[in-house]
Formats: C-alpha cells, structure tokens, sequence
C-alpha cells in the first residue's frame, strides 16, 4: 500500500498517485474506520485497488483513478488516461492532450500553488473547461507549449519518440544550445527513395488551427544526390490512445530541410481542425521522413538528413485573422 490510514480522516487533494511498485493486488490506499476525501487527484496504478477499505465514509470530488468501482463507481470518479508525459523518466506533468487539463473548479481557497510552486488555476487557450481551469493531480500545466516532446532532441536515447533508424548527432544541431544534438541518418546502397526514422503521436487539446514546421539539413546539394528532411503528418479525428487506429482524417507533407545548412519551411503545414472534428483521441502524428530527390537509382540511393527542432503550435479559429484571405472592414 502506498497509504496505510487508520481511524483518523484522510484527506488527499491536488495529488498524482502513479508509478509506484505495489506487490500483488495491493490497494493504492488502505484505511480502517477513516473518513476518507479524495479531490482533485489522479490515482493511477493500472491493475491495482484504489482504496481498499473497512468502515468509515468514501467522498471523491473531480478525481482520476485507474480504478474506479472502489472509490463508488463512474458517477464518483473518472477514468481516462491522464497522459503523462514521461513517467518512465519520473516525469508525472500533464501532455498537452491530458483530459486532467482544465478540469475542476478554480475555487479552492489556501492552495494555489502546484508541487513545483508553479500557479494552479491556468486556463489555457483551445482547450475546453470541465468545471473550471483547475487541473487535476500534483502538477499544473502552465502552457501549451511545448505539444511537441523532446523537440529539440536534447537527449541521445531520442525519448518521447518511436525510433525506426537513424542515431542521436551531438555536433549538429538546428536550435537549441550548442551541443543539443539533432537525429542524423545516413545510410547509401539502399533500394528505396524513402526513410521513416521516427514518429510521435501527439493528442490534440481542441480543435483549432495547427501549425506544423521543423529545422532540416542535408549533406549535399547537388541534383544528383539531393536529399530532403520532409515531416509526414496524420492527422485522425479518434486514433485511440495509439493514434494509430484507421485511415488518417488527412494527411501531407512538409520539406523543412533542401541542402547543406540548417533551414526551415518557409511556411509552415496548416492543419485545420474544426470543432466537429475533434475528440478526445483527436492526433496529430509526425513522421521524421528522408528523402532521396536526387536521379540517381537503385542500388545507388543514398540518404544524409539531420532534423531539429520541431515544433506544433495552435490558435483557436477566433483568433486567425485573415483565416480566409480577405482584411476585415
């Protein structure tokens, strides 16, 4: 047990509860006799009891849980994913596409501070409030940036993402600090034009305007070996938790790097997401993609890309402008 309460009430609030080694079937909470309130939390222990229980009274409000029949069912306690953003690393902050964003009342009075002190009670923009700007569990999300995780691709393991080729290059980097790195591949004798080195899935927060674009660089120039970083995007109105479920709602291209230094798009990938569009499993998925466009062929086709930096911002379609191409009177 990760809580083993007895007799004296028990309050828990504006706490994550995940990750945890528990043995068996152990309950996330234990308690004997104890008035227990559960508020504004995420108990998140897939496989596990959430409060095993004898006597006593049970009171969730605006509550997340793994497991839900012990806290008194679906009309006490929610569960969806919460989307963490890096568990395995010990990273409990909320994704983007969190249903825990913006979820309880913002009147809560002698708390408005989150576990790394940072301010409860932020609205963001384009997501859509439950009861109220309050998230859920022990960390409040203070933006929408970044959607894009481990962007810049600070790490040599490229966490946050799929890896299907490639490596980490620690003496090339498009943005961020020298030294950062960037993802490189570079294979030659290959029989096919192109390379999908990687891809993340990113849970849209609501429907909106999106806005996909990237830094790319290649090894040469010339048009018999030129090569291009292009970003592949799917976007699938319900691609489950996966993002991968069924055809893509639509889908395009972007070349985001064309020769020897580092470039972006000149404009970037508009991906519109209207309101009847969107779900809770609505996905944007980036694929790292490289592309020989050079006339030589097989079995002669070689590809050199490096990719940084990517990014994926969002407005609501309120706040676009000239949406439309035409200046407002």
């Amino acid at each position: 047990d990760v809580i083993n309460q007895s007799t004296n009430p028990l309050t828990i609030a504006d706490s994550t509860n995940a990750g945890n080694g528990i043995g068996g079937g152990s309950a996330i909470l234990r308690t004997m006799n104890s008035a227990v309130t559960i508020q504004r939390s995420i108990l998140w222990q897939p496989g596990r009891t959430s409060l095993s229980r004898s006597g006593g009274s049970i009171t969730t409000q605006y509550v997340d849980a793994s497991e839900n029949a012990s806290l008194g069912g679906p009309s006490a306690a929610y569960t969806f994913e919460p989307r963490f953003i890096d568990p395995e690393h010990g990273d409990y902050g909320l994704r983007v596409g969190s249903g825990a964003i913006d979820f309880a009342p913002s009147t809560v009075t002698g708390n408005e501070r989150d576990a790394y002190g940072q301010s409860r009670n932020v609205d963001l923009p384009v997501k859509a409030n439950n009861a109220g700007p309050r998230d859920l569990g022990a960390l409040e999300r203070q933006s929408l940036s970044p959607m894009v995780l481990n962007a810049d691709f600070d790490f040599s393991d490229r966490r946050l993402w799929t890896r299907f080729g490639g490596e980490w290059d620690g003496t090339q980097n498009g943005s961020g600090g020298s030294g950062s790195g960037s993802w490189k591949y570079s294979a030659s004798g290959l029989s096919t034009t192109r390379v999908v080195l990687g891809q993340q899935c990113i849970h849209l927060p609501g429907p909106g305007s999106y806005r996909l674009n990237g830094h790319g660089r290649t090894s040469s120039g010339t048009i018999a070996t030129r090569d291009a970083a292009v970003l592949a995007w799917e976007f699938r109105t319900s691609g489950t938790e996966t993002c991968n479920v069924g055809s893509p709602t639509t889908l395009g291209e972007l070349t985001v790097g064309f020769g020897t230094s580092w470039s972006q798009a000149a404009s970037p990938a508009v991906i519109d997401v209207a309101p009847a569009d969107w779900t809770p499993t609505s996905s944007i998925t980036v694929n790292l993609v490289g592309v020989d466009a050079g006339i030589v062929g097989p079995p002669n086709i070689g590809i050199n890309v490096w990719f940084d930096g990517i990014t994926l911002d969002v407005t609501s379609f309120d706040d676009v402008i000239f949406r439309n191409g035409f200046e407002s009177n």
